[in-house]
C-alpha cells in the first residue's frame, strides 16, 4: 500500500496554488503540499499493518518513511504538525546535558 503514495506524490509535485507556499515554511524541496495520503479503503489492522488501508507521508524531510495510520488526522493534528520544528527541536536535544544523561558521549 505505502507504493500506492507515488501518485500522492506526483499530486504534491504538480500542485498549483494561489498562496505562496513560503507563507507555510514551503515548498518542501520538489513537493508543494507537505502532507501526503494514500488510502484503499481497508480498515487498520496491526496484524496486517502493510496492507492497511491509510497511509501517511510528511514529506518535509527526505529522511521521513511513510507509515500506515489507524484514522484520519483532524485539521488541528495536521497545523500542530505544520507548526513542528524538527531542526530546533534536534537542536534543543543535542545541547541539552542533562537530557539522558546516561548515554555515552558517541550515542549524544
Amino acid at each position: 500500500m505505502s507504493g500506492d503514495l507515488e501518485q500522492a506524490k506526483r499530486y504534491s509535485r504538480d500542485f498549483a496554488d494561489p498562496v505562496p507556499q513560503s507563507e507555510v515554511g514551503g515548498p518542501w524541496g520538489d513537493y508543494k503540499l507537505p502532507f501526503l495520503f494514500a488510502t484503499n479503503g481497508r480498515p487498520y489492522l496491526e496484524q496486517l499493518r502493510t496492507a492497511s488501508g491509510l497511509w501517511f507521508l510528511d514529506v518535509r524531510r527526505p529522511t521521513n518513511l511513510s507509515r500506515p495510520r489507524r484514522e484520519w488526522p483532524s485539521p488541528s493534528t495536521l497545523r500542530q504538525l505544520l507548526t513542528n520544528d524538527r531542526s530546533n527541536a534536534d537542536d534543543a536535544i543535542r545541547n541539552d546535558s542533562s537530557f539522558a544523561p546516561r548515554l555515552r558521549e558517541y550515542q549524544r
